[in-house]
């Protein structure tokens, strides 16, 4: 059915009258005829003002919706932002925890370095043994936080956790400090301290009053006489300074070497001198060739280990080999 069918039907079928009935009986009811036209003009209108009043209802509902919405987030981002001052230096001292840490396995790894060189040297484990001070018998413990008010965040409960975590690094560094130079200065120790054989071979003349095949006398003998084949080369006993190379009567050839702490070792009837006053040596370092040089009656290595200027035994400071 076309519009204009239905506009028909409307005409014909519908009276378009607006009846106004008086509240009294003495006045007379009146009718009033509405052209269709005005009637669908009006119907319209209706129509379009209940459409406006529920639309603007909406609208207003929604309004204060978003004004609420509103309010909350900007709520929110104050909330955020007052937390966001809180929360940045929390961050900062949790990168700087994380360089402390860094650190502190740095100073872990040196230490295990310095421990792993000073039992390839063979020192005394009653000095790793006895380092107690270092290792801690309890687990550090983190303490509660103290509740004033009520409101303690879980951020204030990490932002105490990182205070008392960068008070223990701080303890653990000063302590592994300590240990590090206290295994450092060990280590020093036991470079500088002779401890191995100039040549390995035997003793063939001991420390103390011989009989001298040369002089034909009992005279001191200041060190000990070790086996050597002329050229066999002679290791320094331990590091130090090379404070005499040349010769002097009696050692022949000889080398003295100084190691601090008034210690001083000598080797004598060297053949050929390989070091020169002055140089720095290590332990194990070749320093000269053995040979027969001075008052010798053939090719060996005369040692000798002097504390301020005694002569002493070198025997104790050699290892078994």
């Amino acid at each position: 059915m076309s519009t204009k069918k239905i506009l028909k039907l409307l005409k014909k079928k519908l009276v378009y009258n607006i009846i106004i009935i008086p509240n009294s009986s003495s006045t007379k009811v009146k009718s009033c005829y509405i052209p269709f036209p005005l009637a669908l003009i009006i119907i319209i209108f209706f129509i379009f003002n209940i459409y406006v009043f529920f639309g603007y209802s909406t609208q207003i509902w929604q309004l204060n919706a978003f004004r609420q919405d509103s309010m909350a987030k900007s709520n929110l981002i104050s909330r955020l932002y007052a937390e966001r001052h809180h929360v940045l230096p929390i961050l900062e001292k949790n990168k700087t925890l994380s360089s402390e840490l860094s650190q502190l396995v740095q100073e872990q790894t040196r230490l295990e370095n310095t421990l792993s060189r000073i039992r390839e040297k063979k020192g005394r484990s009653i000095f790793i043994a006895s380092r107690g001070f270092f290792v801690r018998t309890e687990p550090y413990k983190l303490t509660s936080v103290s509740v004033t008010d009520g409101s303690v965040t879980a951020l204030d409960i990490l932002d105490h956790n990182l205070g008392e975590l960068d008070n223990y690094i701080q303890v653990e560094k000063q302590a592994q400090n300590e240990f590090l130079n206290k295994m450092q200065s060990y280590e020093y120790g036991l470079d500088h301290m002779p401890s191995i054989w100039p040549v390995h071979s035997s003793i063939i003349c001991d420390f103390g009053m011989r009989f001298h095949p040369i002089y034909h006398r009992y005279i001191a003998h200041l060190g000990l006489d070790i086996a050597a084949s002329y050229g066999t080369p002679i290791a320094a006993t331990a590091d130090g300074v090379v404070s005499y190379a040349g010769w002097e009567s009696g050692y022949g050839n000889l080398v003295k070497i100084n190691h601090g702490n008034g210690l001083e070792t000598r080797y004598g009837h060297n053949s050929r001198i390989l070091v020169y006053v002055g140089e720095k040596v290590k332990k194990g370092q070749k320093i000269a060739l053995a040979g027969a040089t001075g008052d010798a009656t053939g090719p060996h290595c005369h040692y000798e280990v002097r504390s301020h200027d005694t002569a002493i035994n070198p025997v104790p400071y050699l290892r078994v080999h």
